[in-house]
This record gives structure tokens, sequence and C-alpha cells, in this order.
């Protein structure tokens, strides 16, 4: 798809009620990388961009993702040089790749239903993305192989008590996460309560709740932490 606009992915993705984003991928090598200053490099070369590093990323080799705007055209080439790197104090001896990959983070929010287990919720929800994400690939001009990581999910004890007034997908450090819930919180008429829940290591939803927060279970029980709080705790 290089060349076209990523608007073709995001259209898709609606029209099959699958709510995405898309990050092209460039991996990064050398010495001293200094991911900081790397995302800040990503950032002003690419105008209004995000980035952010993939999970592992280390002093000597790193994912760099590029968060795709509806009205972004896809590239074919790295974003950034290894002498703009190199000339920033990033890191020494450094290359960068392009393999012209799309990664794509979905997310869903399920209510478990009763008598069903979280394990039995998380295998549906997770078949129901995945069977969408392939078919994005077949109906767009995206091609190559497919692989899959769920990053989990949290549940109410009792199914879902929570009586949503709202919710924040967020992606980056989880202590801003914790005060952005609560700020969310504060400015939404009615709430009384709010739900972080994080997704793995980068991403987190904020439930803000027009009721008491519950207790919350989650699965995989490996990489999510559900937590709770309530407005004026």
């Amino acid at each position: 798809m290089t060349g076209q606009p990523a608007s073709t992915l995001y259209d898709y993705a609606d029209s099959v009620s699958l709510d995405a984003q898309f990050y092209l991928v460039d991996t990064i090598s050398g010495t001293a990388l200094d991911q900081t200053t790397i995302i800040a490099l990503c950032e002003s070369a690419a105008a209004s961009a995000t980035c952010a590093t993939g999970d592992r990323a280390t002093t000597s080799e790193l994912k760099l993702l590029q968060l795709l705007d509806r009205t972004d055209t896809i590239r074919g080439d790295p974003l950034l040089d290894a002498s703009e790197i190199q000339d920033a104090g990033a890191g020494s001896g450094v290359t960068v790749s392009h393999a012209n990959k799309v990664e794509i983070v979905a997310r869903s929010v399920a209510i478990l239903e009763e008598g069903q287990t979280l394990d039995e919720l998380a295998a549906n929800v997770t078949a129901e993305n995945e069977l969408k994400i392939t078919q994005l690939r077949e109906n767009t001009n995206l091609q190559g192989n497919l692989a899959f990581t769920s990053l989990g999910f949290c549940a109410d004890d009792n199914g879902s008590k929570c009586k949503e007034l709202g919710r924040e997908f967020r992606k980056g450090d989880y202590g801003v996460a914790r005060l952005a819930c609560r700020q969310l919180c504060e400015r939404t008429p009615g709430c009384q309560a709010a739900e972080l829940l994080r997704l793995h290591k980068t991403y987190s939803l904020c439930k803000v709740c027009g009721s008491a927060a519950t207790r919350t279970n989650k699965a995989p029980a490996n990489n999510v932490e559900c937590l709770t709080y309530n407005n004026g705790d």
C-alpha cells in the first residue's frame, strides 16, 4: 500500500466496526540509543505524528512506531536517516530499516454474560478481532502474513455494573493515565467512580461511571492490571 492514503485502512476498519489504530514500523539499531530523543525526532519529522517505541526496546535496538493519521500517505522508506539520529546525539553506529510492515492495535470492550468465564469471553473477543483484521488484509491492498498478540482485558465481577458515561483509551506512561482518568471523572457530570484498566504495558482504558465502581477480574492474568477508585478518594 506504499503511496496510498492511510484512510483506506481506517475506512475499512470502520465498516466492520473494528476499533483500530495503524502504525508504520521502523527498526533502529546502534549503540547508546536514546529513545526519548528518537521519538522527538520522529514526531518532528512527520507533521502531527504520534510516535512510540515497541515493547522490549533496548539501547542497542528498538522498534519505532509512527501512528498513522487518516490523512497520512503510507511511506515505503524509513522516516528517519541514521545520520539524523547520530547528529542529534541519540546513538552511534546507527542503522535504520523499514520492512513495509503495519502494526494494527485493535481494542474491544465486552460484557461478561451470565455463565460465561473470562477465558471464554477473551477467546471470543480475540477470535472476532482476528477475523476482522484478516478480512481487512484481504479487502485492502495489505499483503503478507499476520501475527496476532492478545493484550488482554478486564471485566467486572458480575458483568458490567459500571453505568458508563464515557471512556478514553490512552497509550503511554501509566502514571499519566491514572491522573488523566481521575480528571476525566471529575469533569464528567454525574461521574461517581472511574475504572482504570491497564492493557499490556502501554495501553489503558479509563471508564467513567455514573455508579459505584466494582471490583474487577482480569484475563489473561499475567498481562493485565485492573484498578478502580471512587471520585473523591
